[in-house]
């Protein structure tokens, strides 16, 4: 299944797109364009004017193979969810990437701990879900996939020390 989400999504689940050949596309109003991350270029610049950080690792297992993804699937509740910074009461990071598919090979935006942001997607997957998010509060808007447990749905997550 290919999922169409603005400019981004053929990478969210590439194995099986071209395995199954089926299309579902996301209606334009959840939809936005998701800029393509160049670390070889100024394109790739930050709006901050400095270029996207290497994907770091990841404090928690993830999908031990990325080619066996679910299928992302509409998020269906417009209230707020809130980034965290932190795992298991440690720091990880006081500010979070977001990636431009499940299988993390490049950042494609950063929201600060405690950022709200609306779920647009969630895709289910054998070891680590993942949220498909878009930052409320920022300018310009951030928006990725980011992993599950850096999302807290309930609640606000207590500021980093």
């Amino acid at each position: 299944m290919l999922l169409v989400v603005g400019s981004l999504v053929a990478s969210a689940c590439e194995s099986r797109t071209e395995a199954t050949g089926a299309t579902a596309v996301v209606p334009a109003s959840l939809a936005g364009p998701t800029a393509a991350v160049d670390d070889t270029s100024t394109a790739g610049m930050h709006a901050t004017g400095t270029p996207p950080p290497a994907v770091p690792p990841l404090p928690f297992a993830d999908n031990p193979d990325p080619t066996q993804c679910g299928i992302p699937m509409l998020w269906g509740n417009d209230e707020p969810a809130w980034i965290t910074g932190a795992y298991q009461g440690s720091v990880f990071q006081p500010v979070v990437y977001l990636y431009e598919s499940h299988g993390r090979r490049a950042v494609g935006g950063r929201i600060p701990h405690g950022g709200r942001v609306r779920i647009v997607l969630t895709q289910a997957n054998p070891a680590l879900n993942y949220y498909f998010v878009r930052s409320l509060d920022l300018q310009p808007a951030q928006e990725g996939w980011i992993p599950a447990p850096f999302v807290a749905l309930d609640a606000p997550p207590p500021p980093l020390p």
